[in-house]
């Protein structure tokens, strides 16, 4: 390696600001052949915190799962992400996490937004989605992901509520992912 830049890209000028309150802190995964960002956030910028520049939105912003080609920085596909949340609980600080199916199914996970989803890596398109039976709007952060073999346990907790528990589980907040 010599050390010299292939590309870089401002993706809020690209894409729109990130709306998030405490400032975009996700990790891009790359993974088979692919860089992938998350954007998950609110529909409006908080407190005027909009970038210098980054492109309007027509609308509300939408979250979105981003694909890059790692050499070359142009972009794949973009899948936005829907979700029931509101305000702060659209955000998520959260890494897309690669996860391979015990029946050899290939997916991207996102926490985030009150949901873990799942995604193709080809296509961006959404899998499954869990939402542990929350009711009202409660920011989900994956507290602790533990991975055995091929299978992935998320430990959910909406924020500011740490006694919560789903009540369709005995545990509660616990989610496998085989």
């Amino acid at each position: 390696m010599d050390g010299k830049p292939i590309w870089s890209r401002n993706l809020q000028k690209d894409h729109g600001s990130f709306n998030i309150q405490w400032i975009y802190g996700s990790s891009p995964l790359l993974y088979k052949g692919k860089l992938y960002v998350q954007v998950l956030q609110r529909e409006r910028p908080y407190n005027d915190t909009a970038l210098p520049g980054a492109a309007p939105y027509d609308g509300p912003a939408p979250s979105y799962l981003l694909a890059i080609d790692p050499a070359t920085g142009k972009d794949l596909w973009k899948h936005i992400r829907k979700d029931e949340a509101v305000d702060e609980t659209k955000e998520s600080y959260g890494t897309p996490i690669p996860h391979t199916t015990a029946g050899g199914r290939e997916e991207i996970l996102l926490t985030g937004g009150d949901a873990v989803t799942a995604h193709d890596p080809a296509t961006g398109a959404e899998i499954w989605r869990f939402t542990a039976g929350i009711q009202e709007s409660l920011e989900l952060a994956a507290r602790a992901i533990r991975r055995r073999g091929r299978r992935i346990r998320l430990r959910l907790r909406p924020q500011g509520r740490p006694g919560h528990r789903d009540p369709r589980r005995r545990r509660g907040g616990r989610l496998r992912i085989a």
